[in-house]
């Protein structure tokens, strides 16, 4: 990695919830049991955008984590995000990023995940 290059990671996708779909249960997203995962390859990423560093949050030095909820449907699309917490400089960059993020289709089921990205002005170690 270039030295110069700036460090926006999505660090895992935590909480990930599969929900029966609301046409055969009467069960909500939020009952459904909560398995956590290591890392955002067990949501079965099939594409992912890259998270842009916003330019004036690099020139302000701005750094920090930001967390996402992000439902997607049966089909794999991203059907619903929202931001947690997290820098609002940040809240834009990610919601772009994951607007075409897709997963691996799961018959009948919604997927929940809240998943966590690190804006760090400093290069990756390894």
């Amino acid at each position: 990695m270039n030295p110069r290059t700036l460090l926006v990671l999505p660090l895992a996708a935590l909480a990930l919830i599969a929900a029966p779909s609301f046409a055969d249960s009467s069960k909500s997203a939020d009952q459904a049991p909560i398995v956590d995962v290591e890392n955002l390859q067990e949501l079965g990423i099939v594409s992912m955008a890259q998270v842009d560093y916003p330019r004036f949050a690099r020139l302000g030095r701005v750094e920090g984590l930001v967390s996402a909820e992000l439902v997607f449907d049966a089909e794999g699309r991203l059907s619903d995000a929202r931001i947690l917490s997290g820098h609002k400089a940040f809240h834009s960059a990610v919601l772009d990023a994951v607007d075409s993020w897709r997963i691996e289709a799961v018959a009948d089921s919604r997927i929940r995940a809240r998943v966590y990205f690190r804006f760090s002005l400093e290069p990756a170690l390894g």
